[in-house]
């Protein structure tokens, strides 16, 4: 059984939800990314889109927000991953609807159904033991030029638990596209993925670090960093969770001092930096375009060794981030 088998429903339901459930995109100085996103999800009938914007200062982007048709938020600062959830004006629509949230570089791979969104629905319908449903990202085609890309596949895979239907698995999920029950707060799970032909591009990973385009240098540079915790690339997560020491400054200018301290250290503080870490290589951690770069090998080497024996048995870190979660609270 697939989730678009888990019950019967009229075209009409399905294109009635589709057309209202509230989609959030949030919002931060892309705009090719964002295209492509808005326009697979107008070709699949959405209508309810709001996009949230983090204090954007690209000119292009800035120019389409004033020129769309869909709901733009500008907020006076950079809010970061967890934007949504810090806007009251957006309280009582989270409390009493089905909501879908998504970071704006992601697009549904060609074969996902345009009803996508209806699938998570019944999906959650059917085990309301979790909190959302989304796609998961697509691995097959990412190019040899994404120089961490054999970490990304290798770690990808390793995120997925139990399966709970053919092609559906237990699977945190942080700030790509899933759809929400109502009241949701923002939290990595429970959650449940469902992989083969409803998946995700995460376009960064399809980047040339050694050949970026204008509008990806401009993102690169102007990342906060007082919201972006590792990521040159500027992707905004755990700015609710500042990561100790620094854990970008020394990705980027300590690698081996830093790689020694994860080997020699077994505190919650370094469970911390685990969880940052593995959200660096799924966010696109770009530290070659950096002034500051470190050598190749010796983040290559980070990244080796939180894949090791040695770092899961010290840490278990392929445990579901739940684990974690509950280890440092």
């Amino acid at each position: 059984m697939t989730p678009l088998e888990l019950s019967s429903s009229s075209p009409m339901q399905e294109r009635d939800f589709i057309a209202n459930v509230p989609v959030f995109i949030n919002v931060r100085d892309r705009l090719g990314c964002l295209l492509r996103l808005l326009a697979w999800l107008e070709q699949a009938g959405h209508r309810n889109i709001t996009l949230i914007d983090n204090a954007s200062s690209y000119p292009p982007l800035i120019s389409f927000l004033q020129s769309t048709n869909h709901r733009v938020i500008r907020l006076k600062k950079n809010a970061g991953h967890t934007s949504l959830w810090q806007m009251s004006e957006l309280k009582e629509t989270l409390a009493r609807s089905w909501f879908i949230y998504t970071d704006p570089d992601v697009v549904p791979i060609e074969p996902c159904p345009l009803n996508m969104a209806w699938s998570l629905f019944e999906l959650l319908r059917a085990f309301p033991a979790y909190i959302k449903a989304g796609p998961a990202l697509h691995l097959d085609d990412l190019p040899a030029h994404y120089h961490l890309r054999e970490q990304v596949i290798a770690l990808e895979n390793s995120l997925y638990g139990r399966e709970i239907l053919p092609g559906v698995f237990q699977a945190d999920i942080d700030t790509t596209f899933a759809l929400y029950r109502p009241h949701s707060p923002y939290t990595l799970g429970p959650a449940m993925r469902v992989r083969g032909d409803c998946e995700l591009r995460h376009l960064p990973w399809y980047v040339d670090s050694s050949n970026v385009d204008e509008e990806e240098r401009y993102y690169r540079e102007h990342a906060s960093q007082n919201v972006t915790n590792w990521n040159t690339g500027g992707d905004v997560k755990l700015n609710h969770a500042p990561v100790p020491g620094g854990l970008a400054a020394r990705m980027e200018s300590d690698p081996t001092g830093l790689l020694n301290d994860l080997r020699g250290s077994k505190t919650g503080k370094t469970a911390l930096a685990i969880r940052a870490i593995r959200h660096a290589i799924r966010g696109n951690f770009s530290p070659l375009i950096s002034s500051t770069a470190s050598p190749t090998e010796t983040q290559n080497a980070i990244m080796n060794f939180l894949l090791s024996d040695e770092w899961r048995m010290s840490f278990n870190l392929l445990a579901p981030m739940r684990k974690l979660r509950a280890a440092l609270s």
